[in-house]
């Protein structure tokens, strides 16, 4: 005759097998939050980052303010859509940066226009939206004038042409510098 009454050898067997299974589960759990964590870190870290802003270029006596949208990424994207508001009209266009649906800008890249703005307490909205492979980002930004009046430029008086060479080289080299 067959005896079915477990034994605590089997009890403890089964006890086992359970937390084995169970503690295996866990990790496979852990391991899938990981792996997805690790992507998504990847993603963030290659992914493109297009900001709009503004800035400013002090040219003679005269500033000139720039709105300058670039890709801060690592990987190139493509405009799907580009408002800002509110609308400015430009020289060769309805608006600034009027006929960008599409295109596509790559790391580092940055395309800039100059304006002026009749009232300067006026803050302009940009909205970005931008696609990379199958994602899709958009993005939104206030950019205030009075923000960027706010810059003090030095100007330096230029006595003579020579002077005017070393303020010049002086500027470049500076400039150059700041680029490495």
């Amino acid at each position: 005759m067959l005896n079915l009454t477990p034994t605590l050898s089997d009890v403890i067997q089964l006890i086992g097998i359970c937390v084995s299974s169970l503690i295996s589960l866990v990790a496979v759990i852990l391991s899938l939050i990981t792996i997805r964590q690790n992507a998504k870190s990847i993603e963030d870290s290659t992914r493109p980052y297009i900001v709009i802003y503004n800035d400013l270029v002090n040219g003679a006596n005269t500033p000139i303010q720039f709105l300058i949208i670039r890709n801060f990424g690592q990987t190139a994207a493509t405009i799907k859509k580009l408002e800002i508001t509110p609308q400015i009209p430009v020289q060769y266009s309805d608006e600034l940066f009027g006929h960008f649906k599409n295109q596509t800008i790559a790391p580092g890249q940055s395309y800039s226009t100059a304006f002026k703005l009749k009232d300067p307490s006026i803050t302009l909205t940009a909205s970005v939206t931008y696609t990379c492979g199958k994602k899709t980002y958009s993005e939104s930004y206030s950019i205030s004038q009075k923000a960027i009046s706010d810059n003090v430029h030095a100007k330096v008086k230029v006595e003579d042409s020579i002077h005017a060479q070393q303020i010049i080289a002086g500027c470049f080299q500076d400039y150059l510098r700041s680029r490495l």
